[in-house]
């Protein structure tokens, strides 16, 4: 039986004792644990102080997933126990899918917890009315996202919109009286039902754009290849709509994902009076695509806008994606370029609730650089702009109630640390550790409320007062599965290589670590290559705790290159993707096996993306390594140039492209794929059919030239899996590439070389 109870304010589950074995001995990290963890996001704290809503995101047995049942793990044992098997009687079969709802905590009556509607499914993106006194929400109805209404004094639940293209990016005006959305189409949408849906405009785009509407409704004639030219473009259209053809209109990311022209998807603002119940009206228009809206007051937005800066002349401009920053009145009016460059890109990241400051972030696209944060005065024209002088690329910016004080999140030395200050004084002052990630925060006046991230709990939700001295812990998601776990816990180290760059590293010893053993090392390195890794990392929390628990140190760290460190750390790898990085990453492994612990003749590496180019670039020009695992990685710079979505990433670092003499030798040299001879580590190597942020290519070339020089390789695809497959991908892939890793690493650190 299971019954709920009151323990220091938070709500746990207890389990009948019968049956329990209250001895049972704690046991390391399963693969299997990947299926328990719960994470909080979405956090939400009512004017008043007395509410908060977040979600729980947990895996589910597939054939449960759309079940009333409480969310296995979030607040006790998980079904299961002790690292059930997946597909035995009580881990419910070989699928698994993600599963996300809606709770609320009553701060003021015990900190008690309720699910917000046991029916609910799909619902995302809760944001609090100014009031407090209710929340809005989507929620899939027939498949399209329609906006909610919960109000809490009365537990009810109100649709108010019935939208064809549905909405996201929901904000409440200042006065609590109307919703501002985004909703998402195609350019043959828009045209198409402009009457019906998108009509009472101050401007009727269709006349300023009659070229795309005459392609978008073509063709007037009748297909014929071998009538006038009106008939023979129709015919082409023709083989387009049924995809026969597909003509690339831009440079896209890549051919392979690219729309027709007729396809092209479009973001606008609307908003809709939540008192009246009134239709949803249009405030952009136009061929133009909107994002992260913010009022600024109650009758002025702030929008941000992407597309190529205005006579730029950099040929990737395009693909580039410049931002500016508009503003508009909320009843259409108004509508104008508030921020925009050639050069730089815009974005809006907050307003204060009064209207008198506005936040904004300003980058170089193009370039390799740290996003600067600046707050405007908007009370007089031409205010005053204050820049924030950390170094650091800063995220979720949020004014307090009164203009007094700004709070944001900033990625640095291995975490993602809270701060809060004053933007006129320029002085910030951490709410958080560096060592721990908050990945979402709210604040009110004298209550602050986040999710985090530490080295001994994947995801919990946190209270705290507003100046971050009385941190109490308001969630049980992973708390309780974890006591039957004995975890590992890293140590932090540091030092400075030859550009005077102070870097830092981690060392998770394996777990039941005995001095007097030796254990294998497995160096494991991050992606990006601007990515940071630290205890705060979620993504790798469990992997890291996997390895350590199978016996097998790990050591992790940040190279010349990596985010979280500053600019001149970022530009660091510069025209080197290579050399510098794998030294940085060698003298972590070196500093770590320095310790004495380390069997030498047992070292494994292993990395993903960026990481994965440079576990084949280390793996040809270091032979120490017993076994090594390449995944989703970029082998050959030139056949990425057409095939990766992020091909930009080249002129980016290397400023220019394969064709320039000296540009095109370094990226020869800085290519691992033209190293393969020298490659003798046994490798395994990993890539997901429908990865097209690097390309399925880039791995079959590695595999097949290591294949034909008769080294140790295996290579294994995973379909229908991206590039993000093991951060947010099928669970059993996730697990697959995991438990074949470790088993591929296994068969090389056994006596016994024979296992299969």
């Amino acid at each position: 039986m299971i019954r709920n109870v009151l323990i220091t304010g938070t709500i746990i589950i207890v389990q009948s004792l019968v049956g329990l074995n209250l001895f049972a001995q704690k046991i390391p990290v399963q693969v299997t644990d990947l299926l328990k963890i719960s994470r909080a996001a979405d956090v939400q704290l009512s004017a008043d102080e007395n509410y908060v809503i977040f979600s729980i995101s947990n895996i589910v047995s597939d054939s449960s997933a759309r079940s009333n049942a409480r969310p296995s793990g979030n607040f006790g044992r998980r079904e299961g126990g002790n690292g059930a098997a997946i597909g035995d009687s009580q881990g419910g079969g070989l699928e698994y899918a993600y599963k996300r709802e809606l709770w609320i905590i009553d701060l003021k009556n015990n900190n008690t917890l309720s699910k917000l509607d046991e029916k609910a499914e799909g619902v995302n993106q809760p944001v609090f009315s100014p009031s407090g006194k209710q929340f809005a929400f989507t929620r899939n109805v027939k498949g399209v996202s329609q906006i909610f209404l919960y109000t809490l004094s009365t537990g009810r639940t109100k649709q108010i919109t019935d939208l064809k293209y549905g909405a996201s990016g929901l904000k409440w005006s200042p006065d609590g009286k109307r919703l501002a959305f985004i909703s998402n189409f195609t350019l043959q949408q828009y045209v198409k039902d402009y009457d019906d849906i998108f009509a009472g405009l101050l401007v009727d785009w269709r006349k300023e754009n009659q070229d795309v509407v005459q392609t978008v409704l073509r063709p007037k004639v009748k297909p014929d290849p071998n009538g006038s030219d009106e008939a023979i473009r129709a015919y082409l259209q023709q083989n387009e709509k049924d995809q026969k053809a597909k003509v690339i209109a831009r440079n896209s990311s890549n051919p392979e994902e690219s729309p027709r022209e007729i396809d092209q998807r479009l973001s606008h603002i609307f908003i809709i009076d939540t008192i009246s119940g009134s239709q949803p009206k249009e405030l952009t228009n136009g061929l133009l695509s909107f994002s992260n809206l913010i009022f600024a007051g109650d009758t002025r937005l702030f929008v941000n806008v992407r597309g190529a800066g205005e006579g730029n002349d950099n040929p990737a401009a395009e693909e580039l994606s410049f931002g500016s920053v508009y503003s508009v009145n909320t009843d259409g009016s108004g509508f104008h370029s508030f921020l925009s460059s050639s050069k730089e890109s815009y974005s809006v990241t907050a307003a204060s609730s009064t209207g008198n400051w506005f936040a904004f972030q300003r980058s170089v696209p193009g370039t390799v650089n740290v996003t600067r944060t600046y707050v405007k005065d908007l009370k007089v024209k031409d205010g005053k702009v204050y820049p924030i002088s950390i170094d650091r690329s800063l995220s979720n910016l949020k004014f307090i109630p009164g203009d007094k004080e700004i709070y944001f999140v900033a990625q640095e030395n291995g975490g993602n640390t809270l701060y809060r200050g004053s933007w006129t004084k320029d002085k910030y002052e951490r709410l958080t550790v560096e060592d721990e990630g908050v990945s979402d925060f709210d604040i009110q006046h004298n209550t602050v409320v986040y999710a985090k991230t530490t080295a001994q709990n994947p995801s919990e939700l946190f209270l705290n007062i507003a100046d971050g001295k009385k941190e109490s812990r308001l969630t049980q998601l992973n708390t309780e599965w974890l006591k039957e776990r004995t975890l590992s816990l890293p140590e932090k180290h540091k030092f400075t290589n030859e550009l005077g760059l102070e870097l830092e590293y981690w060392v998770v010893k394996p777990v039941g670590f005995d001095k007097s053993t030796k254990y294998p090392l497995l160096l494991e390195m991050h992606g990006g290559p601007a990515s940071m890794w630290g205890p705060g990392e979620q993504s790798m929390w469990h992997e890291f705790q996997y390895f350590a628990g199978k016996g097998i140190g790990i050591v992790y760290g940040n190279p010349r290159g990596s985010g979280g460190y500053g600019e001149e750390f970022l530009r660091a790898n510069k025209s080197d993707w290579a050399k510098g990085p794998s030294r940085d990453v060698l003298t972590f492994l070196d500093r770590t096996v320095a310790q004495g612990w380390v069997d030498t003749t047992k070292l494994l590496i292993s990395g993903g993306s960026y990481a994965g180019y440079l576990t084949t670039w280390i793996l040809a020009h270091d032979k120490r390594f017993l076994a090594a695992s390449s995944q989703r990685g970029v082998y050959d710079f030139k056949t990425f140039l057409g095939e990766g979505r992020v091909w930009h990433i080249i002129p980016r670092y290397y400023d220019g492209y394969p064709w320039t003499p000296k540009v095109g030798k370094l990226l020869q040299e800085e290519s691992p794929i033209n190293y393969v001879e020298a490659i003798n580590t046994p490798l395994l190597i990993f890539i997901g059919e429908n990865d097209t942020q690097v390309g399925v290519s880039q791995s079959d070339m590695l595999y097949r030239s290591l294949k034909l020089l008769g080294k140790p390789v295996e290579y294994v695809r995973h379909p229908g899996a991206g590039h993000e497959v093991t951060r947010s991908g099928d669970n059993r892939q996730r697990i697959d590439q995991m438990l074949r890793t470790y088993e591929f690493f296994e068969r090389y650190l056994s006596a016994d070389k024979n296992i299969r």
